[in-house]
Formats: C-alpha cells, sequence, structure tokens
C-alpha cells in the first residue's frame, strides 16, 4: 500500500533537482549533470578555517571556534544549491545537505564527541515577515536538525540574537566577522557570545 501511495504521489509530485528542477528518481537529490558539476574536496583541508591547506587563510583571522569542515567547493553545483536553499526557500536541499555534512563531519572530526547540533538564529523581524520568500523558513535551523538527525543527537537552540545587524552575504569576510560581535547571546543568559 505504502508503495502505491508513493507512485501516486510521484506521479502528481514528482521529486526534483535541488539545483536545476529537472525531474530526478525518488531516492536521489540531483540530476546526473548537476551531480556531475558537484566538487567534493578531496585534498587535504585545514580543520581550522576548512580551505585546502595551500588557501589556509587562518594567519589573517583570529577564530573562535574548533575547526570547519565542508563537503564540497562554494562553486558549481554546490553553490547554486546552497543559493536556492537560502533564497529560493528550496527545503528539500536541506536532507540532502545535512546528510553529507554529518559525513564529512565524521571523517574530519574522528575523536570529536558532540553532545547537541545548533543554528545560528535569524533575525526575528525577517522571520515574521511572511510576504518576503527569503524568510518563510528558518533555513539554518531546519539544516541543523537534518545534521543532527544524521549524527544521531539532539538539535538545541542554544543562542537568541538579540541585537540587528547588516545582511551577512552582503559583506567581505573581514566586516562579516565585525558585524555580528555583541549581536547573539545564550538562551537565558545576559553573556553576549561573539
Amino acid at each position: 500500500m505504502k508503495s502505491f501511495l508513493a507512485d501516486f504521489l510521484y506521479f502528481f509530485y514528482p521529486k526534483r533537482c535541488i539545483v536545476c528542477g529537472r525531474v530526478v528518481h525518488p531516492t536521489v537529490d540531483l540530476c546526473e549533470d548537476c551531480e556531475k558539476e558537484l566538487k567534493p574536496i578531496t585534498v587535504k583541508t585545514c580543520q581550522k578555517c576548512g580551505n585546502p591547506k595551500k588557501l589556509c587563510c587562518c594567519k589573517r583571522y583570529v577564530y573562535h571556534f574548533r575547526g570547519i569542515s565542508s563537503p564540497y567547493l562554494n562553486e558549481g553545483s554546490a553553490q547554486k544549491a546552497v543559493y536556492f536553499y537560502k533564497f529560493g526557500g528550496n527545503k528539500d536541499s536541506a536532507q540532502f545537505f545535512g546528510k553529507v555534512m554529518a559525513e564529512r563531519f565524521i571523517n574530519d572530526f574522528p575523536d570529536i564527541e558532540i553532545d547537541c547540533v545548533t543554528a545560528v538564529p535569524r533575525n526575528r523581524k525577517k522571520r515574521a515577515d511572511k510576504d518576503n520568500t527569503l524568510w518563510r523558513f528558518d533555513h539554518s535551523a531546519r539544516l541543523a536538525k537534518c545534521v543532527a538527525r544524521e549524527l544521531s543527537v539532539p538539535y538545541k537552540p542554544l543562542l537568541i540574537k538579540h541585537k540587528s545587524n547588516k545582511v551577512q552575504h552582503l559583506l567581505s569576510g573581514k566586516e562579516r566577522f565585525q558585524n555580528v560581535k555583541g549581536v547573539y547571546r545564550e538562551i537565558g543568559g545576559t553573556t553576549p557570545a561573539d
């Protein structure tokens, strides 16, 4: 019965590639062309900044976290899929990215035990703006929940955004670091989380 229902729904609502929108098999997230365009990071990366060793930028910045890991270079299909997820409201991408991010985390940080996965909260004012397609869902929390599910750990909201700031994606790397200072704090706490 489940198979019949799944086939029936697929006939009317076929699964689509998270990048180009072509109809794909129900068990895959990308069409063959878009999958070929993915560029997995296969070289040794700096565990602090996440860049390939030859592009390490740790000397230019002071980081307040242990490390970064990414499954793909930010170009081609991966870049397009992230863009459509964040700015086009393509919620289906969260499952795909959650799975590959969790796999990469386990590969890059095998000795780290994690208690939970969290997300950087969005601006409440923008989240409430229902006319704006960009903010109809909290893409950060949705992705974090998918990663948590893949890692078999709980998702916990740990931060709140208590000040407004400029939109991050319009800023340079250095400006992004400055833009978030003092904007977040722990839930139930008064200490800003820089």
